[in-house]
């Protein structure tokens, strides 16, 4: 009986192993064919919540035929994801890339574009900041609140690092306005009184923080960016209690915060 049994398991111990082996060299056989398949067509997606979008899908075309011989027709085996996936993300406008292969022959490029929140503009700038607090330059135009002034920091430094992660260094933040616009903009972009308020940033060579709003003729003096979230909240209240209430919008050249609990408004 037990010998039985035991050639009863032997049997069956066979039994998988050859179904195990069989499955394995079909495996090989199904992953060689696919890897000779060729691509019949290619599919761009653009993921985007930018009006109008950043690129197209035939821009990323005309990217990629400077970058890559045509894909088309090429098999399976002969393209390389992940360097193709390397240089679609070096394109500026571009956040991220995935790229794959279906069975039905489908080369599929899926894109999420970067979303710019603000736009740095004078002599040496000409860059957006994304929703990441990365730079990338502008290629094209979108509106966005507009920061402008004394600003020298080089573009390429900061090209793929957070302007958000400057303050942590002291070498960098002692000499860079990127984490003053970061502060700034930061408070302004979570605030929907503040967004649809001001018009534009000027950052001045002592590094004031120069507000221009859309109603009225005057400008709004924050200082540094210290305390820049007290400061807007006085400013807010001064525009429920002063301006709108008074119907002052037309009395003041300039107003100023720089100074703690208090407000100086300078009068044409």
């Amino acid at each position: 009986m037990n010998l039985k049994a035991t050639y009863k398991r032997i049997l069956l111990m066979i039994g998988k192993m050859t179904f195990l082996l069989v499955a394995i060299i079909s495996m090989a056989f199904v992953n060689n064919e696919y890897k000779k398949k060729k691509v019949e067509n290619i599919t761009i997606k653009i993921i985007s919540s930018n009006q109008p979008m950043l690129c197209s899908d035939e821009e990323i075309e005309i990217y990629l035929k400077k970058h890559f011989d045509e894909l088309k027709d090429k098999t399976y085996q002969d393209i390389h994801f992940y360097e193709l996936e390397n240089i679609i993300n070096e394109k500026n406008e571009i956040k991220t890339s995935a790229i794959y292969f279906t069975l039905d022959n489908q080369l599929y490029i899926q894109i999420t574009e970067r979303k710019p929140i603000a736009r740095i503009l004078n002599n040496r700038f000409n860059h957006y900041i994304d929703d990441e607090w990365k730079l990338f330059a502008v290629t094209k135009p979108y509106k966005v609140p507009l920061i402008m002034g004394e600003i020298y920091d080089l573009p390429r430094l900061f090209k793929h690092y957070p302007i958000n992660k400057i303050k942590k260094y002291p070498s960098l933040s002692e000499v860079s306005k990127l984490d003053d616009i970061y502060i700034a903009m930061n408070t302004i972009l979570s605030d929907t009184l503040l967004l649809n308020f001001i018009d534009y940033v000027y950052i001045n060579k002592n590094n004031d923080i120069i507000l221009y709003p859309i109603i009225g003729k005057f400008s709004i003096n924050a200082g540094t960016s210290e305390y820049f979230q007290e400061k807007m909240n006085k400013l807010k209240l001064f525009i429920y209690q002063g301006l709108n209430k008074n119907d002052a919008w037309n009395r003041y050249s300039e107003i100023n915060l720089k100074y703690k609990q208090l407000i100086y408004c300078t009068k044409k």
